[in-house]
């Protein structure tokens, strides 16, 4: 044999041994397993905001976002879905990528979903937009800056919009006038100016502060300790 032919056959060779960057692989338990599927997507924060399905193991458990997808499987909202999914490991998954490939085998049932009864705390379902914020929670409130609104929209329990630079997304809890917001996830981008950055910093701040609010016409005000004011937003 010539040398090239031996040079070709020694590449042949190394090519059939070389694994390919992404291979789904059965895990040791790769079953199939039951899951539900909520009626709504609900925002949240993987490499940037997105929206993410609301998986539960039992027809009655907690929901959990959930960040992956399963192949062969499209939701559409407004279905509550059982679902039978196979979950297979990924040898050498990307660094920012999913380790598990979930496949869907079969949809058990889709039902629609019962009409969201109407909320009572006044905020789930209603956006708003900053009209003027406290940057030293002094009390003394300001207008905004940037051209990109501050925005806020509650949606069952969850708190989402634009801190000023960044997407952000929290639980929150109302009863009477009473509201808390949790701990906020967001997008990690830094502002392009200091007015712009101290704006952010100090919505996140009021948003650990808000103990309360009211609503007159088409004003939310968020409140602090004793009554003050710390931000008021418009009705989008």
């Amino acid at each position: 044999m010539s040398l090239s032919g031996v040079l070709v056959a020694a590449m042949l060779v190394l090519s059939a041994c070389s694994a390919p960057a992404e291979v789904a692989v059965p895990t040791q338990d790769s079953e199939s397993q039951i899951l539900f599927v909520a009626p709504e997507l609900k925002d949240c924060v993987g490499v940037g905001p997105m929206e993410c399905m609301q998986i539960a193991e039992g027809k009655d458990g907690s929901w959990s976002l959930f960040y992956s997808q399963i192949e062969g499987f499209t939701f559409e909202p407004g279905f509550l879905y059982e679902l039978r999914v196979r979950s297979e490991q990924i040898a050498n998954p990307p660094a920012d990528g999913a380790s598990i490939r979930y496949i869907l085998e079969e949809i058990v049932s889709k039902t629609a979903a019962e009409p969201t009864a109407p909320a009572e705390d006044g905020l789930a379902g209603s956006s708003w937009t900053l009209n003027a914020i406290s940057l030293t929670q002094d009390g003394v409130l300001t207008a905004p800056v940037g051209e990109q609104p501050v925005t806020m929209q509650f949606e069952e329990g969850r708190a989402a919009g634009n801190a000023t630079c960044n997407r952000y997304t929290g639980g929150y809890t109302a009863d009477g006038s009473a509201l808390t917001f949790g701990p906020a996830a967001s997008t990690r981008m830094l502002c392009p100016g200091d007015d712009l950055n101290a704006q952010e910093f100090a919505f996140f701040q009021v948003l650990e502060l808000t103990s309360s609010y009211t609503i007159t016409g088409d004003t939310l005000t968020l409140l602090g300790a004793e009554g003050m004011a710390l931000a008021t937003l418009t009705r989008a």
